[in-house]
């Protein structure tokens, strides 16, 4: 996690210094935050927990909910901007069940943090109202922890547990409309996330229609709509 900060800090560090060496008359650095619902798709993680509830009769599933970030900013002319974004977002899905003497019981946990460098265009940035859109690519640092656990009588008998951590580079696309022209921006956005991650580690604790799954892979991919506000320094 410092190494993450660190990273982080030092590009925006890399911004200020290119904002220097623009020394254009126009030039904004806007510091803020961002939160919101994002609702990702999971993939192959999805569909072996389908699985999984079907044989065991259990209940588990992920389910989108709340991320939150930092932002820095970047005004290279009026309608031209590039924002540098750091962004968590955690979920976990538990659940127990069984048949008979046979017990089961799974526990999973999902972390991202993704840290993305965009480019926005801004459409008549004069206005107390206006729209912009942008695209962009990053790193989405995504750890996947499991446990499951098939007992007899209450006794452990298979078992598989393990922890993941991959970053694999995906991309964004946005759009949204931002309130305001003076050092205080609000805005209203809308980003779809593209990335896939690819869990070589796992492996089921049984075989599910023959076969035992020996990887996964977690789809990233979904919108996030969110909330945020920039402080302009020029």
């Amino acid at each position: 996690m410092k190494n993450k900060i660190i990273g982080f800090l030092s590009a925006g560090a890399l911004m200020c210094a290119f904002s220097l060496f623009l020394g254009s008359a126009h030039a904004t650095l806007n510091f803020g935050g961002l939160v919101g619902r994002y609702s990702p798709n999971f993939g192959e993680l999805k569909d072996y927990l389908d699985v999984a509830n079907y044989f065991w009769n259990a209940d588990l599933g992920f389910e989108g909910g709340m991320m939150c970030g930092a932002a820095v900013q970047y005004e290279i002319t009026p309608n031209f901007k590039v924002r540098g974004e750091w962004k968590s977002f955690n979920t976990q899905a538990s659940g127990k069940d069984g048949h008979g003497w046979t017990g089961y019981k799974a526990e999973y946990k999902l972390n991202m943090n993704a840290y993305t460098l965009s480019g926005i265009h801004t459409f008549t940035p004069e206005k107390p109202v206006s729209h912009y859109i942008g695209a962009g690519l990053g790193k989405f640092m995504t750890k996947f922890q499991w446990d499951e656990t098939i007992s007899i009588r209450g006794t452990p008998v298979w078992f598989t547990t393990g922890s993941e951590t991959e970053g694999p580079i995906g991309l964004q696309v946005l759009a949204g409309i931002r309130l305001g022209t003076g050092r205080v921006l609000l805005q209203g956005e809308a980003q779809y996330i593209f990335a896939k991650v690819r869990m070589e580690d796992f492996w089921s604790v049984r075989e599910y229609d023959g076969r035992r799954v020996t990887h996964i892979t977690i789809d990233l991919s979904g919108l996030f709509l969110n909330v945020g506000q920039l402080s302009g320094f020029r």
